[in-house]
């Protein structure tokens, strides 16, 4: 199996065991999560590089993530697919802009073009390699970011799981701030 997609349709389409509902959350945020903090920092220093700052993204808080999850449990669930997101999608300016509030800075967003960030992927690749070490930044990485509008409709999941997401991005990126803070990432 080569893509998660592929191995969501075997396991919605094997009806030898318990009946499966497979949850898409997108990106996901919340004051532990440390692959957010470059996006901080640049915010701290008044330019937030982005790739497609028109484009759009579905996002969800991790509390809010578990909370869909725990309400699979209450449900009876039907072999399906349902997204997970806050009910709109952000765009990708706003988050910037609503990163630079939250640490108290005003940002200037700064465009940067996908064959950039693919040269960049790949000079990550070969300083891993030469290193001997695995890297975050990838092309496959390069790939998801490209998208220009990567959003859902969580509708769906709202109504079958009786939830709906109780945060939201500019609130949690404040609380985001005050717990790198306190962990000595800002």
């Amino acid at each position: 199996i080569r893509s998660k997609r592929a191995a969501e349709r075997v396991v919605l389409e094997d009806t030898s065991g318990p009946s499966v509902m497979v949850l898409r959350p997108p990106a996901l945020y919340g004051p532990g999560e440390h692959r957010l903090v470059p996006l901080f920092r640049a915010a701290l220093r008044g330019v937030v590089p982005t790739v497609h700052p028109d484009g759009t993204l579905s996002i969800l808080s991790g509390h809010d993530c578990a909370e869909a999850i725990a309400r699979v449990i209450e449900v009876e669930p039907e072999a399906r697919t349902l997204f997970l997101a806050e009910p709109k999608p952000y765009g990708r300016r706003q988050m910037a802009e609503l990163v630079g509030e939250a640490v108290g800075k005003r940002v200037t967003v700064l465009p940067i073009p996908v064959p950039v960030l693919r040269a960049a992927a790949f000079g990550s690749e070969l300083a891993g390699r030469l290193r001997d070490q695995p890297v975050a930044f990838t092309r496959d990485k390069v790939r998801d970011l490209a998208a220009p509008h990567q959003s859902c409709d969580p509708s769906r999941a709202m109504e079958e799981l009786f939830w709906a997401p109780r945060d939201d991005f500019a609130s949690g990126a404040k609380t985001m701030v005050q717990a790198y803070r306190a962990k000595g990432w800002l």
